[in-house]
């Protein structure tokens, strides 16, 4: 029989037990988690973005990956289980890991959204996956408006040559800078409005930083991956060589790659 407990809520003790069997399902495989609460996450969107849930003290978790998760979570996946060629196999085991997590949590009617969950029928996500992020203090999210308009007050020129062109915002992890993912949200029938909450961390000092930031990720390749080391990070926290190639290899070219990851293991 699955509870509704969004009335009653649930008290610190009850909260300290749903995070150890998070802990448990999720960390060992290279993810992270950060809690919020739902309607941190609707004052930041605009409507047609917010999450549906009645109440604004509804618990949820925004969900991450580090580096070690391409060999501590995708590849001993897709090593065990048949992936599907109608969609991405790293996707295919994020939503496993995620359902696996949820599945431990049947008493809060729990339900996950990877970051690549579009709205049926459109094109709209189902989560604003940065704005996750940063509303649980996980990373802090870059948006271009503030960077831009700061800049202009300053004085500071932009750094790319078309003052109009199209710019993204981007995150940055206090610990990991720009190595690491986000991988989605995790939601549970409950509310717990004394969540203290824990704000992102903004890691670069300037605007000029912030502007050499969203430069790199948006113009010179964020593949390149330049713009994941904008602050120092520790090599051991970075992906391996191998998890990069693949990352490199154009996503209708990876069969071969994950041949020969499964025939190494």
């Amino acid at each position: 029989l699955l509870l509704n407990r969004m009335d009653a809520g649930i008290d610190a003790e009850e909260y300290a037990r749903i995070v150890s069997t998070l802990e448990s399902c999720l960390n060992p495989h290279g993810f992270e988690f950060s809690p919020f609460l739902v309607g941190w996450y609707n004052e930041s969107v605009s409507t047609p973005f917010a999450l549906p849930q009645p109440s604004p003290d509804t618990l949820a978790f925004c969900v991450t990956s580090n580096a070690a998760m391409f060999e501590r979570g995708f590849l001993p996946y897709i090593r065990t289980h048949h992936t599907s060629a109608k969609s991405d196999p790293l996707d295919q085991s994020i939503d496993f890991y995620l359902s696996s997590a949820c599945s431990q949590l049947p008493q809060y009617n729990p339900l996950h959204y990877k970051d690549s969950d579009m709205c049926p029928g459109s094109r709209r996500p189902r989560i604003l996956a940065q704005t996750a992020a940063h509303v649980s203090g996980t990373a802090f999210y870059y948006q271009p408006e503030p960077v831009i308009t700061q800049a202009k007050a300053q004085g500071v020129p932009l750094p790319w040559e078309d003052v109009k062109s199209k710019v993204f915002g981007v995150c940055l992890h206090p610990k990991y800078g720009g190595w690491f993912a986000i991988r989605g949200v995790i939601i549970l029938d409950a509310t717990y409005p004394e969540l203290k909450r824990r704000y992102p961390v903004d890691v670069l000092e300037s605007v000029e930083e912030k502007l050499k930031l969203l430069h790199l990720f948006n113009f010179d390749n964020w593949r390149d991956w330049r713009y994941r080391d904008v602050i120092n990070v520790d090599d051991s926290l970075k992906y391996s060589q191998s998890q990069r190639d693949y990352f490199d290899t154009p996503p209708r070219e990876r069969h071969e790659a994950l041949q020969s990851f499964i025939n190494s293991g």
